[in-house]
């Protein structure tokens, strides 16, 4: 099965399973949901369902929308499932945790100030320890890494700012974190590696350094999801997403700083790969690479054109 089926499968499955645990659930609870509810939810339902399906892309959003509801609205307990219902039990759930996640701040407050402390001394050090660069792709390498730390930097501090008001910081951190740290879901632009260049091993490690930024960011941003109905889990989530994101971009940079003093060699590549503890995908360079435009194999792209004599003059 291609993956592109499975996540349709899933998808489908996901699709009918979510709507109907949220109807049962309200029957289990003897509170009859209304005809807008179930109808809401079973669009819903649908559209999920459809999110992998060409010309349906943008409905994968109703998945976010159907989980926040049946994340939410359990934990909740709405007298009646209808709009007005669920909204007020919602509301009313969010603000009784103000108190604790004004709490978890003041626990969490000496932390964040140490992730701060360490993102920026780390982002103004590596700077200047590195100066010299060989290629383009160090230099993205360097500015994926200056996001990385500045993120972590961003967020440490704003997740300390406004104590008094839970509301208030529940909508800065989450607001201004969806902005920060979604952009370190994405792939730097001109590609953070050149196949046709990079060794191996290189081209491996920071493949991974991009799936594992991009994991540890959607980790803190499930905290942030999570805050408002779970404080303590939501916070020790954000935490720690936040605290794992800086040590892999602590430790990426010193595979750069390394990989780049060092020079390219064979040798270099393999006791590089023993350093870090990673094992080099050799089939990198024979197949296609995630980044449609960088590839060994754009050599044979290439037409020849034929070379035609000039005529001479008569």
């Amino acid at each position: 099965m291609t993956k592109e089926r499975r996540n349709r499968l899933l998808a489908a499955i996901a699709g009918v399973v979510l709507p109907v645990a949220l109807l049962l659930l309200a029957v289990a609870e003897h509170a009859p949901p209304s005809n807008a509810f179930i109808v809401t939810a079973l669009a819903l339902g649908l559209l999920g369902a459809l999110s992998h399906t060409r010309g349906f892309r943008l409905s994968g959003w109703a998945f976010f929308v159907l989980v926040s509801v049946f994340i939410y609205v359990p934990v909740s307990h709405p007298n009646e499932y209808s709009f007005h219902g669920v909204a007020t039990a919602v509301a009313q759930h969010i603000q009784s945790n103000t108190e604790v996640i004004r709490e978890d701040r003041d626990r969490f407050k000496d932390g964040y100030a140490l992730l701060a402390t360490a993102s920026f001394t780390l982002y103004g050090f590596f700077f200047l320890a590195t100066r010299r660069f060989d290629s383009i792709q160090n230099a993205v390498r360097l500015f994926a890494l200056a996001e990385t730390f500045g993120a972590v930097f961003i967020m440490s501090v704003l997740s300390v700012m406004f104590p008094q008001d839970g509301w208030w910081r529940i909508s800065l951190v989450t607001l201004t974190g969806l902005g920060t740290l979604v952009a370190l879901s994405r792939d730097p632009r001109p590609s953070i590696i050149d196949v046709s260049r990079d060794d191996a091993g290189q081209s491996t490690y920071w493949f991974s350094f991009l799936r594992n930024r991009r994991g540890q960011a959607y980790y803190a941003l499930l905290g942030l999801y999570l805050l408002p109905a779970f404080p303590v889990l939501g916070e020790f989530l954000y935490f720690s997403g936040l605290l794992y994101l800086l040590f892999v971009a602590a430790l990426a940079s010193t595979f750069l700083y390394l990989s780049s003093e060092l020079g390219r060699s064979r040798e270099t590549d393999e006791q590089l790969q023993l350093l870090y503890r990673f094992k080099a995908d050799q089939n990198l360079a024979r197949r296609e690479s995630p980044i449609p435009e960088l590839t060994l194999e754009r050599r044979s792209r290439v037409t020849t054109i034929p070379y035609t004599f000039p005529r001479r003059e008569s």
